[in-house]
């Protein structure tokens, strides 16, 4: 059993490293602009020949190549999920560190803001902000940022307030240790292992968020590719074209899944006492 879960683990990482250097290097392997309409080309079933090559998995209705877009796509969402985890995690670790340890006000402060945020769905936030602001990249990023933060914060303070009591951190404050260097050692070292969990579930999240607000028009701008759009452009032609929304959907909904068991078996990983 430890073998097969072995090998199954070893095909999600594989998988999920396809799609990685898809992002990185894909883009300049496929000779084909994701956002080029060629009406004259709409519509053409996997595998048609088209004036620039084939179509291996065929064209939207205006004529945009599907395999483009998917390739295209795994860059704009693994990129938007790697930033937007980045800067929740900058951001949350600092302020649950800080509030844990220091408590007081700071602890209270950063508690009632995460409790107010917590009454509403972060997708539902993402959409309102979204919604505010004109499309574009930045403001995807900055729409999943807003709720992001929130469970790398309950995290580390969580970690803060058991750590700030232990002997050794009592010693490091008699003796005059300054409370950023105490964080520094004391206190994030421990949040390591539960962070990179964290991380990793929270980019599934991130990645199937921005599919989201693309697919309804409140995301990325059209001249930018993204599985949301793409999805959202082939749902007219379920019926008769049936490849524009169902390749870009699988490309995510695989991704989606092979991220979050890897984020499951972190998560048991670092759980064990």
């Amino acid at each position: 059993m430890r073998r097969a879960g072995s090998v199954g683990a070893w095909v999600v990482h594989g998988i999920i490293g396809v799609y990685v250097l898809a992002a990185v290097v894909g883009p300049y392997l496929v000779p084909y602009d994701p956002v080029a309409t060629v009406v004259t080309e709409r519509l053409l079933p996997p595998g048609s020949a088209t004036a620039a090559g084939t179509a291996w998995l065929g064209t939207d209705g205006v004529g945009r190549d599907v395999l483009a877009q998917v390739v295209h796509g795994a860059r704009t969402s693994l990129t938007i999920g790697v930033v937007v985890v980045a800067l929740c995690s900058v951001v949350g670790v600092a302020l649950g560190a800080v509030a844990g340890y220091a408590g007081g006000f700071a602890d209270v402060a950063v508690a009632r803001t995460v409790d107010v945020l917590m009454a509403f769905p972060g997708i539902l936030l993402a959409i309102v902000i979204a919604g505010l602001l004109d499309r574009g990249t930045g403001v995807v990023i900055i729409a999943l940022c807003v709720a992001g933060w929130i469970g790398f914060a309950r995290l580390s303070r969580s970690v803060a307030l058991s750590v700030r009591e232990r002997d050794w951190v009592d010693a490091a404050r008699i003796m005059g240790v300054r409370t950023r260097v105490i964080l520094g050692r004391h206190v994030v070292p421990f949040l390591a292992g539960p962070m990179v969990a964290l991380a990793t579930m929270e980019l599934a999240s991130v990645v199937l968020s921005e599919a989201a607000l693309s697919f309804l028009g409140l995301g990325l701008p059209p001249h930018v590719a993204s599985w949301g759009q793409s999805i959202a452009s082939g749902k007219e032609y379920l019926a008769t074209a049936w490849w524009i929304s169902a390749f870009p959907g699988i490309a995510l909904t695989v991704l989606v899944v092979c991220i979050g068991l890897v984020g499951d078996r972190l998560t048991r990983r670092f759980a064990q006492p």
